[in-house]
């Protein structure tokens, strides 16, 4: 499968099907406080957590947040429980044409 492939599969999914194996892996290599994990934009912290399960407190998370949605401040906001959460916070949307 190339990247485009596994790109349009996983376009419908917060969190890609393979986030338990990149978590395993981390914790195995002992680097689990060392990565980022990123998220698919403008999604809430509950929606992750319904598709993945409870993200654990030690695992640094970056969703992306568009500042112009109407609901950023709601997204944001939603990450409070988890304390280490970074945000990168755009104010142009990309086009879904241009991930495919």
């Amino acid at each position: 499968m190339n990247i485009n492939q596994l790109i349009y599969q996983q376009k419908n999914r917060f969190v890609p099907d393979y986030y338990p194996q990149v978590i395993k892996e981390l914790r195995e290599q002992g680097m689990i406080g060392q990565a980022i994990v990123n998220v698919k934009g403008s999604t809430t912290l509950f929606q992750i957590e319904q598709e993945v399960g409870r993200i654990e407190e030690y695992i640094t998370i970056m969703p992306v947040v568009d500042m112009k949605r109407a609901d950023a401040s709601a997204i944001i906001v939603s990450y409070n429980p988890h304390q280490k959460t970074l945000f990168k916070l755009t104010s142009t949307r990309i086009p879904e044409t241009s991930l495919r």
